[in-house]
């Protein structure tokens, strides 16, 4: 598998490269790529989407095979921005270079397999064993750490003017009375309490309470906040979280409820995209008119889609393709930490860098990133591309062993948050996104980090 990414990365090299055929290859990998994976699926009886890969291989598929396929079937035309660049010239090496992603991940896949030739069976769920004054001092502890986090989120909106318009504005309400975006601490610790009460959800399931329920409504409160102000993606992901930890419980989802889901997402992908422009709050009556055939059609040809022509026209950018950075944007995430009111000069996101380079015109307002093939081939080329994904496909099946097969509580905790990021990271890149993930799941474990180091107790 690995021999036939380089093989695909190789051709990727050649000029004028026929672009049917290259389409014909990527729908080939994808077909088996998504086969394989509901194979593995169906083998451990759990749904698909439990693993990072599947859902990887999902979102590559929707960028670079469903979205260009609508374009063409529909006769839409490429936002402006890209359309008067060449994205033409370079789409059958870039579709090629997304082949060779997908077997490299397929490949990571597969080198940890023989550690489940011995584990075909799927062990009982792996409980925390905590006495209950063990559970109610972790509980207390997460008190602590939510009225810490909801105390510094309420300073910050405080701070802003108006709390109705800080908390539930749209994105350009927020622009209008110029809200300060910059404390990214501040914005996401409502996702830090977000993460200590998935990580309750999961103990309630796995104890088979019927408490469960508590957590959960907290949980869909708490995401309501990000759906306001327009951005999805955070929507979408941090509700994947909730539906791998529910699944991976042991409980199957109703059919009816998938049905349900579906009209949602549709309802959530949509909708927010449009009013999110708004400098108005829209009625629900507004709301609904927004959901239409026309703005579904947005959806698919405009920019939060457009990946696959941005990132064409990156590698028909000579400049950009003889640039190697040997891995120095992936210092970034050490210094993501870092406040920028601490560090002035800090590096602007790599995303950021491309855009302002490549697109000057458009880039102070429009954030756009290029899929997570850019930041590799960036910094080490194709052969970048093929490690990256190889060690992602490494990682997401070692978790899917630690959720799936051996079901430990941490395994099942850390799975149902790292394999949906997958979602995230396909459409931008790992030095920039990794927070979306990285903060709220380290403060979810972190009652349980005091109570280990301050009581001195091994947990299950």
């Amino acid at each position: 598998m690995l021999i036939f990414s380089c093989v695909f990365a190789l051709l990727s090299f050649i000029n004028d490269f026929d672009l049917a055929l290259s389409f014909f290859l990527l729908s080939c990998t994808v077909f088996y790529a998504i086969a394989s994976s509901i194979i593995v699926s169906k083998r451990f009886k759990v749904n698909p989407i439990m693993h990072g890969n599947f859902l990887a291989v999902c979102t590559l598929t929707l960028i670079f095979l469903i979205t260009p396929s609508f374009r063409f079937l529909f006769d839409l035309d490429l936002p402006t921005v890209f359309a008067r660049r060449d994205w033409e010239s370079h789409y059958p090496n870039m579709n090629l270079l997304v082949s060779s992603a997908i077997l490299a991940l397929k490949s990571g896949e597969k080198f940890r397999k023989h550690e489940f030739a011995s584990d075909l069976k799927r062990q009982k769920i792996a409980s925390f064993k905590l006495s209950k004054r063990d559970l109610h001092i972790i509980f207390l502890y997460s008190l602590v750490v939510v009225f810490v986090l909801a105390l510094y989120y309420g300073a910050w909106i405080s701070s802003q003017g108006g709390v109705s318009r800080v908390l539930f504005g749209t994105r350009a309400l927020r622009r209008s009375i110029e809200v300060d975006l910059g404390n990214g601490y501040a914005l996401d610790s409502l996702f830090g309490i977000f993460g200590v009460f998935t990580f309750w959800y999961l103990v309630f399931l796995n104890r088979n309470m019927k408490k469960a329920r508590y957590p959960l409504i907290f949980c869909s409160i708490l995401l309501i906040p990000s759906l306001a102000t327009g951005n999805r993606f955070f929507t979408i992901y941090y509700t994947m979280v909730l539906i791998l930890i529910f699944l991976a419980s042991g409980r199957n989802i109703r059919k009816r409820f998938i049905v349900f889901s579906l009209v949602i997402l549709v309802f959530v992908v949509v909708v927010p995209r449009e009013y999110r422009g708004l400098v108005e709050r829209p009625s629900p009556t507004k709301l609904l008119k927004l959901l239409s055939q026309e703005n579904l059609t947005k959806t698919f040809s405009g920019e939060d889609l457009a990946m696959a022509p941005g990132f064409a026209i990156l590698l028909a950018n000579n400049e950009f393709s003889k640039t190697k950075l040997q891995g120095r944007s992936y210092l970034h995430i050490i210094s993501k930490p870092i406040p920028r009111s601490i560090w002035e000069g800090k590096p602007n996101p790599i995303s950021q860098r491309i855009m302002a380079e490549n697109f000057p015109e458009v880039s102070r307002s429009t954030g756009f990133a290029f899929s997570a093939l850019c930041e590799p081939y960036l910094n080490f080329g194709p052969p970048g591309v093929i490690l990256f994904f190889f060690l992602l496909g490494v990682f997401w099946q070692g978790l899917f062993r630690l959720s799936v097969v051996e079901n430990t509580t941490i395994g099942i905790y850390l799975n149902s948050w790292i394999a949906p990021f997958a979602i995230y990271l396909m459409r931008g890149d790992l030095s920039v996104d990794i927070q979306r993930c990285a903060f709220p799941l380290i403060v979810g474990l972190m009652p349980v980090l005091l109570f280990k180091f301050f009581h001195r107790k091994s947990l299950s």
